[in-house]
């Protein structure tokens, strides 16, 4: 679809491009690249105004810092190098440098340029007049028009865009690209810049020091594959690079007969050369002397003649695809655009093929609907070039701030990363990305993931601070190892932080000591939405030279504080590139930064006599410490009494109040009487004052009870305890012994206590009856009469030693029904030859039960207790005692012969008088005064137990 009303539409382009650009805020933060807006056809400085002059857009980096000037199409001739031959002098048919204006610019983000400018045409002293003239007698006013600079030719205005770019480095030093932005033919005119300098028989050079210095190149709207919206007819009489120019043809209206829309058109209805459409020779290559006739001049390379083959900037459709020659779809391969650029091809369509200048379909670049150039390392994606569709009309295409901003996208893979500067604030935008990303690793558009790259030195603390955008949740990733050109989003990385939609500065900090001179940053925000770009993100990689302590040096050492056990330590410490704020810290004790080098006096140290390892570090740098080992050694405080062994009155020895009371000294604790005014008389090694036994020698005490032999009350005995206060000595005192047992021929489980029938009976002997085989125990024990509560005689042993043989002591004593043993008078069992300090096994023999002794030895007591009732384990040795069904234990019947085995030797000695009345006998086991089977009955299930050993004679 094309414009069908030519001069309305001119007229349009003249009212809105010839606005100017308005002064706006400083930046306040910066940009990786300056970014720079080309006009097109017709245009001005004031081009993108609306998009610059927006608020928004002027919060992110500033507003314009400087307009770049240029006079195209200076002089009647068409050689851009002038007469001279020489590039960059007076007579140049593109002028960038006057007395008036200089094109030194201001630093800063955003730049535009203006090539509807004029000049007074004096080559010695040339003056720049702006488009903004408009004195009736000023060049370039209505009535004295003296330029067409803004309708020259694609080969020009690249070389005004590469002084453009060197003088806007020469106002950034710390920048080392430029992101362009061409609207319509600026865009032309900015791939004329990036490409004609690849091609092997290239006339033009318009990269300064062979390098295009372009970080991303965005078009909108731009006729890559040209327009013929401008045809025009036939050429008035003294157009440009005639003898005789005609200044109505130059800016009193736009010339459709200019150099511009020769370069533009992608073919001629009429052919110069011959009859039938021609291609357009700048687009798609061929002879100058085939342009069609009308256009002020043929000279497509501004060589100053019209007979050389161009190599046009587009592939030829019939080289592509057999077509027709001005349909190819992209860059031509023997003069490709770079591939270290990324590109965005920003196209419109208002739902008539375009956006009424140009047609949808030759507004990018692209093979088989896919943006071209691919990137060489990633030929299926694209990775390289993306492309974005708008719906704005072509005049105001430079106004859409939203496709402007979205073209702006910063890159979405390591390889594409912005450069930027260590210690420096930036500004981010997050945007919707192109729909094309579904074609590569990320996936989706509302998340934007933007990788930036920074060199550091070799050696340095580095921290990464970046402001997320409020209201998005995303990520902050910094690889300290560079990723791979093309990493996914989810790409392992050194560190990571995640933030949610409310979250402040995130601080991500590195202490680089692995020589590390390149980190890369990725900064993801999800779900973002049309307006997210409104507040940009910040970051920053704040980076200073590593923080360094060199060296902590011991210097003079106190080695004495009157109190607390503790001294004083005096060090240097040398450090290099300390931080501003904070403290330095030496083991968790921190102190006031003066300056290296630094003393220090350390305080309150610990005197514990061993080494002493010192760390060393800065509280406001987690990444500046080091600890010096073994720096020096404690001194000693030997007795740890709080008093360090150089002043210590008695350093082997605790002596805390350093107590002298005799003043000789000689501290107290080490004093050999130091409360003593006589000393020790005796010699004895103890102090008069203390002495126990004057006279005698206090350390003589065999029984080693603290009373020396010669007092002593209890020799072998300890005379320091008496229980009972009665003035012998506990050792010395005779045992009681409370037994208890349980015999089971006279046991009851129904009453829980044993039958006393032969008591009832009167058969109890009067005299212990252990004085024949084998006991022949020679005690005298009798009672006249026995209560009524005693069940028959036992016999009990005192033993000692480790295996429990020594005999100590001998009783007989009765035994209770509650199997309590008591001696003939009814009383606890009272034994009294038993040594002090010795440890005490009790041993329980009966005549025909099976013999017990306790299972562990007890220590001396006067008071002794031990029930043999309480558990078979009671009883020294495996199963020695028998348990009943109430849990009692009780001592096994049936050892009618005192073998201390129950066996069929007892059942032989039943067996040979198994039936008598109204005796005490051994074979009466169950205790009832009569031998009979009864008594058989409980020896047999107890016919194969064995006693213990070691208690049998």
């Amino acid at each position: 679809m094309k414009f069908q009303n030519t001069y309305l539409f001119i007229a349009l382009l003249c009212a809105i491009f010839c606005l100017k650009p308005t002064e706006v805020a400083a930046q306040d933060c910066d940009c990786p690249y300056p970014v720079l807006m080309f006009h097109g056809f017709l245009g001005n400085d004031g081009n993108f105004s609306a998009t610059y002059d927006d608020p928004d857009f002027a919060g992110i980096w500033g507003g314009i810092a400087d307009t770049f000037f240029a006079v195209i199409n200076a002089t009647p001739d068409t050689k851009l190098v002038g007469p001279d031959n020489v590039l960059g002098t007076n007579d140049d048919d593109v002028l960038v440098q006057f007395v008036n204006e200089t094109n030194d610019l201001r630093p800063g983000c955003l730049y535009v340029s203006d090539w509807q400018n004029f000049w007074d045409e004096n080559t010695s002293s040339p003056f720049l007049y702006t488009n903004n003239g408009s004195e009736c007698d000023d060049p370039g006013s209505l009535f004295n028009p003296e330029s067409d600079s803004n309708e020259s030719s694609m080969y020009k205005q690249a070389y005004a865009i590469g002084q453009m770019i060197d003088k806007v480095l020469a106002a950034n030093p710390d920048k080392n690209k430029v992101i362009i932005v061409g609207h319509s033919a600026g865009g032309c005119a900015s791939r004329e810049y990036l490409q004609r300098d690849t091609a092997p028989t290239a006339t033009g050079r318009w990269w300064v020091g062979n390098d295009h210095r372009v970080a991303k190149l965005v078009t909108l709207g731009t006729p890559h594959l040209g327009s013929n919206l401008l045809a025009g007819s036939s050429k008035p009489g003294g157009g440009k690079g005639e003898e005789n120019p005609s200044d109505w043809n130059k800016d009193i209206v736009p010339d459709a007969f200019s150099e511009l829309v020769r370069d533009l058109r992608y073919n001629y209805a009429l052919s110069g050369c011959f009859f039938g459409p021609r291609q357009n020779p700048y687009l798609y290559g061929g002879g100058e002397d085939c342009i069609q006739d009308g256009f002020h001049n043929d000279d497509v390379n501004s060589d100053g003649d019209e007979n050389d083959v161009i190599v046009g900037v587009n592939i030829a459709g019939d080289v592509q695809f057999g077509g027709d020659i001005w349909d190819g779809t992209y860059d031509n391969p023997n003069m490709p655009l770079p591939t270290d650029v990324r590109y965005t091809w920003t196209t419109f369509d208002v739902g008539t093929s375009g956006d009424l200048v140009v047609d949808l379909s030759r507004q990018w670049i692209y093979n088989n609907n896919i943006p071209v150039p691919l990137d060489p390392a990633q030929t299926g994606g694209y990775y390289l070039t993306d492309t974005l569709l708008g719906s704005s009309q072509h005049v105001f295409e430079p106004d859409d701030t939203y496709m402007v901003i979205r073209s702006l996208d910063e890159g979405d893979y390591p390889k594409y990363a912005h450069e930027i500067n260590p210690n420096n604030t930036y500004a981010g935008v997050a945007t919707i990305r192109t729909a094309q990303v579904a074609n590569t690793t990320q996936t989706n558009p509302k998340t934007d993931i933007d990788w930036f790259v920074v060199s550091v030195p070799a050696d340095s603390d580095d921290t990464l601070e970046v402001v997320p955008i409020q209201g998005l949740s995303g990520q902050v990733d910094l690889f300290t190892t560079p990723p791979s050109d093309f990493s996914i989003a989810n790409a392992p990385t050194d560190y990571s932080e995640v933030f949610a939609t409310s979250n402040g500065p995130i601080f991500i900090p590195h202490c680089n000591r692995s020589g590390a001179s390149t980190y890369y940053i990725r900064v993801t925000h999800y779900d973002v939405t049309n307006n997210s770009w409104k507040t940009p993100f910040k970051f920053n990689l704040r980076s200073s030279p590593a923080c360094i302590i060199t060296t902590v040096n011991a210097t003079t050492q106190t080695p004495c504080t009157p109190s607390g056990n503790t001294y004083s330590q005096e060090v240097i410490v040398t450090y290099a590139n300390t931080p501003s704020t904070g403290t330095i810290d030496i083991n968790g004790t921190s102190y006031p930064i003066t300056g290296s080098p630094q003393t220090i006096m350390l305080t309150n140290l610990p005197a514990n006599g061993l080494p002493v390892n010192a760390t060393v570090s800065f509280t406001d740098n987690d990444c500046c410490t080091n600890t010096f080992n073994n720096l020096f050694t404690a001194p000693t405080d030997s007795d740890a009494d709080g008093f360090i062994d150089g002043c210590d009155n008695c350093p082997s020895i605790s002596n805390g109040g350093q107590g002298d009371a005799d003043n000789d000294g000689v501290g107290d604790a080490c004093d050999a009487c130091p409360n003593s005014a006589t000393g020790d008389t005796d010699s004895d090694g103890v102090c008069d004052n203390l002495d126990v036994c004057q006279g005698s020698n206090d350390a003589i005490d065999t029984d080693n009870d603290s009373v020396p032999d010669g007092c002593d009350l209890c020799a072998g005995g300890d005379d320091t305890v008496d229980t009972n206060t009665n003035g012998t000595p506990d050792d010395c005192e005779p045992i009681r012994v409370n037994l208890k047992v349980f015999l089971e021929g006279a046991y009851q489980v129904s009453t829980g206590a044993m039958t006393t029938q032969l008591n009832q009976l009167n058969l109890l002997p009067n005299s212990q009856p252990y004085n024949i085989a084998p006991y022949n125990y020679t005690g005298t024990e009798s009672v006249a009469s026995f209560p009524t509560n005693v069940v028959d005689w036992v016999l009990v042993e005192v033993r000692s030693g480790i295996s429990n043989a020594t005999m100590l002591e001998q009783q007989a004593a009765l035994l209770l029904s509650n199997g309590n043993i008591v001696d003939v008078a009814g009383n606890a069992l009272t034994f009294n030859n038993i040594p002090a300090g010795t440890t005490l096994y009790f041993l329980v023999r009966h005549r025909n039960h099976l013999d017990v002794m306790t299972a562990n030895a007890t220590p001396r007591n006067l008071n002794m207790i031990y029930d043999f009732t309480a558990g078979v384990g009671a009883a020294l040795g495996t199963l020695q005692q028998k348990a009943l069904s109430n849990g009692k234990a009780v001592l096994y019947a049936g050892d009618c012969i005192a073998d201390h085995t129950i066996q069929t030797t007892d059942f032989d000695f039943w067996r040979v008088n198994p039936a008598i009345l109204n005796v005490y006998e051994y074979r009466d086991m169950n205790l009832d005064g009569t031998v009979q089977t009864t008594d058989f009955d409980i020896w047999l299930p107890n016919k194969a137990k064995l006693g213990q050993s070691n208690l049998a004679y």
